[in-house]
């Protein structure tokens, strides 16, 4: 349990990463119950947004906001889909010709055939009366009456209207050939004890910096690092300060004597 003191600290942090477009910092400090600071930030429409803030026990919260720069409009792309359909197309005039002819025919010999079964029943039946002697002959002579061949009339074809199909903007891919940015950060919070920095940058391959912080014991540990495809990785660790060494406490126990009790004789 830490003792109720007078709390103060103050950090700041900033990025600027060229490759996802983040970028961004922020100061705080604060001084007993009284907090202030600010943070700045690009936001995805290019615009930068940065807000001053505030806070005591009198006041509250309070907040200004503050905007730079225009917005950056990416016009939607419209595609045009053409779906394909299937297409009627009329048939040839010779071939509805054809089947008419065909279709004649075959009526006119149903005809015949129904005509010479009639003249063979009806006499079978006396209903005509040939002379003795003569066969009773029955016949039919019909002629093919003139066909008119009809033709259809030719069948549009159909075709699809285009349709209209909307996308969304195709997403950008950002393409950087020689990666850069810087950052850095720290805190001082004399309240839980936690002080701490770090500084880092980046030019193409080469990656280097370094990060302090307080030990629980006291020590300040400092940290110097760097990385290439040359040289891999390397640190050096740099220790500062004596440890604290706190004395454990004993505690006496403190154990209360059993009563005794006197007995008293009449």
């Amino acid at each position: 349990v830490y003792p109720d003191t007078h709390p103060q600290y103050s950090y700041q942090y900033g990025v600027q990463d060229a490759i996802t477009g983040d970028v961004k910092n922020q100061h705080e400090e604060r001084d007993g119950d009284v907090v202030k600071g600010y943070y700045t930030l690009v936001q995805p429409d290019g615009v930068t947004r940065t807000v001053h803030y505030s806070a005591d026990a009198q006041n509250g919260f309070n907040a200004e906001v503050e905007y730079k720069g225009e917005p950056i409009v990416q016009k939607a792309v419209v595609a045009k889909a053409i779906i394909p359909t299937k297409t009627i197309v009329a048939a040839p005039r010779e071939y509805f010709t054809k089947q008419y002819r065909i279709v004649s025919q075959a009526y006119n010999m149903f005809a015949k055939i129904l005509a010479v079964s009639a003249l063979i029943a009806c006499a079978q039946a006396g209903v005509f009366e040939l002379g003795h002697g003569h066969h009773a002959t029955s016949y039919s002579s019909l002629s093919d009456a003139p066909v008119t061949h009809y033709a259809s009339a030719p069948v549009a074809a159909h075709y699809a209207a285009p349709v209209a199909a909307y996308h969304h903007a195709p997403a950008v891919v950002k393409t950087v050939t020689h990666p850069q940015y810087s950052y850095q950060y720290g805190v001082q919070d004399a309240h839980t004890g936690d002080v701490k920095n770090q500084h880092e940058e980046r030019d193409g391959d080469i990656v280097k910096g370094y990060y302090t912080l307080v030990q629980p014991d006291g020590v300040t540990r400092t940290v110097h690092y760097s990385a290439d495809s040359h040289n891999g990785f390397n640190a050096e660790v740099e220790y500062k300060g004596e440890p604290i060494v706190q004395k454990a406490v004993v505690a006496k126990t403190i154990v209360a004597a059993a009563p005794v009790y006197k007995a008293y004789h009449h």
